[in-house]
This record gives C-alpha cells, structure tokens and sequence, in this order.
C-alpha cells in the first residue's frame, strides 16, 4: 500500500509541478506512505530508510529540466520528502496517544483558517501578510501544550504545516513575491509565544514590555501590509527593470492612421503604457496613469502615451467598444496609440512579457526602464515620476 501510494505521488510530482495545490497533496501523500507502513523494528531510522532511500535513487535518475535550472529547489523538495515521510512513521508510533491528535489538529487550525479566509476574500499578497500576521500571533499566544516535553517543537510544526504548501510551492516555482509572508508566519508565531510567557511573569516590567511588543508588531503588520509588500513586490517584478541600451526600431500607429517610428520621439522622454483589451489591471491603472499625464501635459521634453497591443481575439469592434468604455466615458486625456500587427517583434525585441508594461526611452533614444507601473506616493522603488525626474534633469 505505501509504496503504491508512493508511486502516486511521484507520478503527480513529475507531471504538474506547476499546479497551485500539487506541492500539498504530493507532501501529504508522502506523509500518508510513512504512516501507513507496517513497522517492523523499534527503531525509526531502518523504516525510513526503506521508504526514502528508494525515493532517492528514482529521484536522481529522473532528470527535470526545470530543476536543471534551479538546482536547489531540486534539493529542496528531497528534503521535504525525507522530512514527510519521517513525521509520517513517527505519527504511526504515537497513534495511541489522543493527546497528539488534539495537538495536530490545533496546529493545522491556524494554516486552515488562513486559506479559508483568502479562497473567500480572494486577498492581495500584502493583505495576506497582515491576516498572516494576526492569526499567528493569536496561535502563538493561545496555544497550550499538552503533549510535548519542548514548548517550541508545536510551534515549529504549525509553521512546518504552513510552509510546505504556501512556501513551498512559491520556491518551487522560483516566486520570491511570498517570502515576506512567510517571514512573518514564523515571526508571529515566536511574538505571541514570548507574549504570553512575558505576561505570566509577576515583574511589572516585563507586563510592559510585553505591551510595547504588541503595539510594534501591530504597527509592524500594517507598514508591511501599506508599505514594505507594495515596495517589496515592485522590487521583485522589477528587477531589471533599469535599464540603458539604444531602443529598438519600432512602429506604431495612431487613431489617425499615422505612424510614429523612432525617429519621431528623438529629444523627447517618452513614456508608452501597453494594455490589452483583456488586461484588467491595466484599466486599474489607468486612473492614476491620466492624473499623471495631465500633471505633465504641459512639459514639451516630456510624451506620454497609452499603447493598445493587440490580441488574438481583438476585432475592430472590440477594441473600439473597450476604447470607448474604459477610456473615452471615463474622460481620460492620454493620446492613445496602437501597435497594430508589430505586436511580436515589438515583445521580442523590447524582451518583456506581461501587461500593464511600462516602457521609458529617453531623449537620446536610450530604453532606460521597462517594467511595471507605479505611480503611488507609498511605492518608493521603481517609482515612475522619480524615474521620469531624474531623467529630464539629465
């Protein structure tokens, strides 16, 4: 039974990596091998060597190249098996004990009640980072033992718990966006725990240390929700973004049917927003991106445009029914141009994927940034009007 259950996993694990759920439901499986195994010594190591040893060896004969890419992470879901499998024949050796069942259970309540809460509210990353936060620091504050001999161990594992599927499955994929989420999972836990343990001592002082630790971490949360995630996630998707090599020979077109070519932009910064009809966020951004054109329309240095790229599903009646809907009834002022048929070569050789893009050429004809737009007061990295300041002072 456990090595056909084995064999699922790792059939799953080699066919989509990639799925939002798989890095759970693989892990989980794993621990389910460990557990169902009959043992047959008083001793754990002989049994998990039986079942992760074999593990291994298929493993390294079985070459991912995404993993040649990123060897690390190869190494990293190998330690997360062996860590599964593991926890998985200790559980089977304390089955017995009722009281490690009600300790399991309540260290997987805060994991659940943090997915439930964002399946239902569909939550931005910096608002996880703050619900992240608060359930937490509650568990940490809360939580009682009952089972183990070492506070801490309950502690590790509710954080283990979280860390595989939510952590796990972004550093799988190479997406550092959630590591500030995880940071605070582990932090909060540890600030409730120190908390309640503060608050149980007699001595006045560490009663008001323990409150000054609460204000903080309050404070701590919501600049990392307002603040440290936004900038964060401008850094990450930005990284290089900045930029400084000669632009590309490009072709666009106006309303009019006038084309616009390089040429036509020499001595000019010029600022192109691309959207697509499809590109919700970039309809989000429009708000902000007309405020900042009309706060520059009367800079001669400076043009600023709103780029439609087509799609394979555009038709003319449906870019003109989202022109008219998303900007022209909503009174934006930004010139619009469009790529027209140069949407291919224009990605490939401007080298980026994903809309809103912002893409900024200077006035010698120079590609100094291409990347996302932010405009936000908050938003300190990658910031667009600091980007657009230093270049007209150049």
């Amino acid at each position: 039974m456990s090595l056909l259950i084995g064999g699922i996993a790792f059939c799953l694990e080699t066919v989509s990596i990639h799925y939002k759920f798989n890095f759970l439901l693989i892990h989980s499986l794993y621990l389910i091998v460990g557990f169902s195994l009959q043992q047959q010594t008083k001793s754990i190591l002989p049994t998990f060597t039986a079942l992760f040893v074999p593990y291994l060896v298929i493993k390294c004969l079985y070459v991912n190249p995404y993993f040649r890419e990123i060897p690390g992470f190869y190494i990293l879901t190998v330690l997360v098996v062996a860590c599964m499998i593991f926890l998985g024949i200790w559980m089977k050796r304390n089955i017995k004990t009722k009281t490690l069942w009600r300790e399991i259970v309540f260290v997987c309540v805060p994991f659940l009640l943090f997915w439930i809460t964002v399946f239902l509210s569909k939550t931005s990353l910096a608002e996880q980072f703050l619900i992240i936060g608060f359930i937490y620091f509650l568990f940490g504050f809360f939580y009682k033992n009952t089972y183990f001999t070492t506070k801490i161990i309950p502690l590790l594992l509710s954080f283990l718990f979280f860390l595989i599927p939510y952590g796990g499955e972004s550093l799988y994929n190479y997406q550092p966006d959630s590591l500030p989420v995880i940071f605070v999972c582990f932090l909060a836990i540890l600030v409730g725990y120190t908390v309640k343990y503060w608050l149980t001592l007699p001595r006045y002082p560490q009663r008001i240390l323990a409150g000054s630790m609460v204000l903080f971490f309050v404070l701590f949360l919501y600049n990392g929700m307002a603040y440290g995630m936004p900038n964060w996630l401008s850094y990450i998707q930005n990284t290089h973004s900045k930029v400084k090599y000669i632009a590309p020979v490009f072709k666009m077109l106006a309303q009019g049917s006038t084309s616009y070519t390089n040429e036509h932009f020499i001595g000019k910064t010029v600022v192109f927003d691309l959207w697509t009809t499809t590109c919700g966020v970039c309809f989000e951004k429009f708000p902000a991106y007309n405020q900042f054109y009309l706060k520059n329309a009367e800079n001669k240095d400076l043009l600023i445009y709103a780029v439609h790229v087509p799609t394979s599903t555009d038709t003319p009646e449906k870019i003109q029914k989202t022109i008219q809907k998303q900007i022209n009834q909503k009174g934006y002022k930004f010139p619009l141009l469009t790529l027209g048929n140069n949407r291919t070569v224009f990605e490939k050789n401007f080298n980026y994927k994903g809309y809103p893009q912002v893409i900024v050429i200077d006035k010698n004809g120079y590609v100094r940034y291409g990347g996302s737009l932010n405009l936000e007061s908050y938003i300190k990295i990658n910031n667009l009007n600091d980007i657009i300041q230093d270049l007209l002072k150049d």
